[in-house]
């Protein structure tokens, strides 16, 4: 009888091992590679419905070379136009493809949603309840209202204020500093945890009195408050609201449980993301100037409200649950 256990467990001990075997195999040719069942170069199709339209559109959808719609009239129906577009004042417009420029108009309505492969100009006051994308550019006037745009650079008209100078001299703040470090900038030693092999989170909120420069990540348990002219390098997270002074820097990606505010002449290279209102102040801007990979977009994402300042260009996409408003 001792016998037979002993071949019994023996056979089940090898059972398992033959399947550790082919497990370790599989893991020694997946070494270096990844395999998820996900497609990690895809990449969404901002112009998707401009695309479908130029696709299926039918003979009476589309109009060969230029195309104007009056001011104050209204035009309905989906439309490929194989030209530039020109809306005059308080018109009201379905959706557009238009390979050429688009030009919409003072107090524009637009029902559905515009793609264009040239620039686009939206003119003040005017609305628009679908996407917007181009492929080249989207130029927002004052009190426009959208709630998806999209192109290599999307801005807004400046305004004559004079930027202040920037900030050079800033307190550093890494996973290497002391207490003392933090004490100078008033912030409490004794709510630091080191939570991971380049991060800190801080227990309550996060205001130091100077400018700082973080080289870490950093995850605030409250709301966090950056002073003019700070510079952050890794991703920053607040569980409530989070404020970036005039001209900080934002090296990596700010994320607010709350709203997010980004001050006068600051600069944003990956994303912003709030979960309420998001505020771009006078002069923002996003990316590396004069560069536009698919890999350097940029992203203000707000779960509200999106609010943008005079003078802004942001290299990418501009979203909100419920409204995008220029100033």
């Amino acid at each position: 009888m001792n016998i037979l256990v002993l071949l019994f467990m023996t056979g089940v001990a090898l059972l398992f091992l033959a399947q550790f075997a082919a497990a370790w195999r599989s893991t020694r040719k997946l070494q270096g590679k990844l395999d998820t069942g996900i497609d990690t170069g895809y990449i969404r199709m901002e112009d998707f419905f401009g695309v479908r339209l130029r696709a299926l559109a039918g003979a009476d959808q589309v109009v060969t070379g230029n195309w104007a719609c009056a001011p104050g009239l209204a035009s309905w129906g989906e439309r490929h136009v194989r030209g530039s577009v020109n809306a005059g004042d308080g018109a009201t417009l379905d959706s557009l493809a238009v390979d050429g420029s688009l030009t919409l108009g003072r107090s524009v309505t637009v029902l559905g949603w515009l793609d264009s492969h040239g620039a686009v100009q939206v003119g003040e006051g005017s609305r628009v309840a679908g996407r917007l994308t181009s492929a080249a550019s989207v130029t927002l006037g004052p009190r426009c209202r959208l709630k998806t745009v999209f192109a290599p650079l999307v801005s807004t008209p400046p305004d004559n204020h004079t930027p202040a100078p920037a900030v050079t001299a800033r307190a550093l703040l890494s996973l290497e500093s002391s207490a003392d470090d933090w004490h100078a900038l008033s912030l409490d030693w004794a709510r630091v945890v080191r939570t991971g092999a380049a991060t800190i989170a801080y227990q309550g909120d996060f205001r130091p009195t100077a400018p700082v420069e973080l080289l870490m990540k950093l995850v605030v348990h409250g709301h966090l408050y950056l002073p003019a002219g700070s510079l952050a390098k890794g991703d920053i997270r607040a569980s409530g609201s989070l404020t970036l002074g005039a001209r900080c820097e934002m090296a990596g990606n700010a994320t607010a449980g709350g709203d997010l505010t980004v001050g006068a002449n600051g600069i944003f290279h990956q994303t912003l993301h709030a979960g309420r209102d998001l505020e771009l102040g006078n002069g923002v801007q996003s990316g590396p100037a004069g560069v536009s990979p698919v890999n350097t977009w940029t992203a203000a994402c707000a779960g509200r409200r999106l609010r943008v300042g005079a003078g802004v260009g942001v290299r990418g996409k501009l979203t909100a649950g419920e409204m995008i408003e220029t100033g």
